[in-house]
């Protein structure tokens, strides 16, 4: 077996959220081009007759535990990529959706994940400065519960759900990276995008105040990323090539980060 061949995913079954547009749905045509069995989910309807299509509502637990039920056999791989901005609902929405029932879902997933399984998610820029943040955030990272996480992010007082989804995600990664792993030997890993060219794209624009402010968040590139250039690192990190990989959060953003620790950016829009 050639060393290129731990990228292929034939054989196996993977879940991916956010299937529908942007990120999630250049990552399914990459994963069935390399022989993935796909579930794909979301609240969008996903126009892909070689998929196994789930219409999933992640703000609702029920919605939730209704496509759980849809869901039988072995798991190799989980995908976590759906998200919103939050500029249109509340900030315990947005934090439910982009967080907690990512991370409900992955967690009623994990029996049926063999050894060798990884779970992949999408964060971003905004939450960057999340070890910051790890005395706040750590009781929530504990909480296994829809309901519970809920609650946690009320009484905290939280005003903000996208940055605190995105900082949540990023500690629940390193935490359970070696709690799951001990457990289950799942990997978990995270991916940080850039600024990307998606459905998503006018409202970050908005965010940032305008084009060109956007512009500044683009990188030493000088663009956008597009897609399938997210999609890559996601399908890398799942794949058996990543093999020795868990626990890392994976700047995709052409040197934005760096920038910040050069001094020459003081702070991240979302992706």
């Amino acid at each position: 077996m050639s060393h290129v061949d731990s990228l292929s995913y034939q054989g196996k079954r993977v879940v991916l959220t956010g299937a529908a547009t942007g990120i999630g749905a250049a990552a399914v045509q990459l994963l069935k081009e390399l022989g993935a069995d796909v579930i794909a989910l979301d609240i969008a309807p996903i126009q892909d007759d070689t998929v196994t299509a789930i219409k999933v509502n992640l703000g609702d637990k029920a919605s939730i535990d209704s496509a759980l039920s849809e869901i039988s056999g072995d798991v190799s791989a989980v995908f976590c990529v759906a998200g919103v901005p939050g500029n249109d609902m509340s900030a315990l929405s947005c934090f439910t959706i982009n967080y907690i029932g990512h991370v409900y879902l992955v967690e009623a997933l994990l029996p049926q994940m063999p050894k060798g399984s990884s779970v992949t998610n999408i964060s971003s820029g905004a939450g960057m400065g999340y070890m910051q943040e790890i005395e706040r955030l750590m009781p929530l990272i504990h909480i296994r519960g829809f309901e519970e996480s809920q609650a946690w992010f009320e009484n905290d007082g939280q005003d903000e759900g996208y940055a605190t989804s995105k900082s949540a995600i990023n500690l629940w990664t390193v935490v359970k990276a070696k709690e799951y792993g001990e457990a289950y030997g799942v990997r978990i890993n995270t991916v940080s995008p850039g600024v990307t060219e998606s459905q998503l794209l006018p409202v970050f624009t908005e965010m940032a105040g305008g084009a060109e402010n956007l512009k500044r968040h683009s990188g030493v590139f000088g663009r956008l990323a597009q897609p399938i250039e997210q999609a890559w690192p996601l399908v890398f990190l799942g794949s058996d090539a990543a093999s020795f990989t868990t626990g890392a959060i994976l700047n995709v953003d052409a040197g934005l980060t760096s920038s910040v620790f050069t001094g020459q950016l003081q702070m991240h829009p979302p992706e």
